[in-house]
């Protein structure tokens, strides 16, 4: 193998046991590791060390339950709970689903303080978009705070899509 795909592959079932350590999922035992054999160009499995650990049980002890109080305690005065003081804050808008040439696009913008915090979608339907399309849109909205940044370079029709579902929901606040 050459050595820009055996790193290619390490580095890919690294990130496979991440991601699967994220999600939860268990990790499956290495019982066996494939290691390139140079001379006939096969690659032959080597059996690997697996370590366990064993819990050592620790010795317990008692304790004697303490006596309960004979008295009662007398109750004290409750005071009325004061609203919550109203906060401005966040306030969020659902624009018009914005039906273009490859699906339909809806989103939810949230502003505070007369910034764009957020922007969610609600609706995506187009799935073939250049990587990191969906992600740059949004971050390009919170930081233009609209929709004045530039299309995304083959994704021409979908940008101006998201420029309108965008407007839509600005126009709500």
């Amino acid at each position: 193998m050459r050595r820009a795909t055996k790193t290619f592959v390490g580095l890919a079932g690294l990130g496979i046991m991440i991601a699967a350590a994220k999600a939860g999922m268990p990790l499956p035992d290495a019982a066996a590791v494939v290691t390139e054999n140079t001379s006939s160009n096969t690659a032959t499995p080597t059996p690997t060390a697996t370590a366990t650990a064993t819990a050592t049980p620790k010795p317990t002890t008692t304790t004697k339950p303490k006596p309960k109080p004979t008295t009662k305690p007398k109750p004290t005065a409750t005071a009325k709970p004061t609203p919550p003081p109203v906060v401005a804050g966040a306030v969020s808008k659902t624009s018009a689903a914005i039906n273009y040439e490859y699906g339909t696009i809806q989103v939810k913008v949230t502003k505070d303080a007369g910034n764009i915090t957020d922007v969610t979608y609600l609706q995506s339907s187009y799935t073939r978009l250049p990587n990191g399309t969906l992600t740059y849109l949004v971050n390009a909205s919170i930081q233009a705070n609209g929709s004045n940044f530039t299309k995304v370079s083959r994704a021409t029709v979908t940008t101006n899509a998201y420029k309108k579902a965008l407007e839509s929901a600005l126009g709500k606040f």
